[in-house]
């Protein structure tokens, strides 16, 4: 799904500079579209990886500011977690 996103941005990017006719952007393009299949779908998982990792630590500190329980071990708990 993301490759997809990645494919119809790049092309919404490379028709908009086509009409302003910006020769660098098309080039930038051009390079980007020959990205091998495998390094592309290599940084979009590390990508996601890093999307999940920083809404785990906003959860946890959502959930350390709103604490039901409000003892010291779950209070450290979840600092660690975070």
């Amino acid at each position: 799904m993301l490759i997809a996103h990645w494919d119809k941005t790049l092309g919404k990017v490379y028709n908009l500079n086509v009409e302003k006719k910006d020769k660098k952007v098309i080039k930038l393009i051009d390079r980007i579209v020959k990205i091998p299949e495998k390094i592309k779908r290599c940084v979009l998982k590390y990508y996601l990886t890093k999307c999940f990792q920083l809404h785990a630590v906003a959860f946890f500190q959502w959930r350390l500011k709103y604490i039901h329980q409000k003892t010291p071990k779950h209070r450290t708990r979840l600092k660690k977690l975070i």
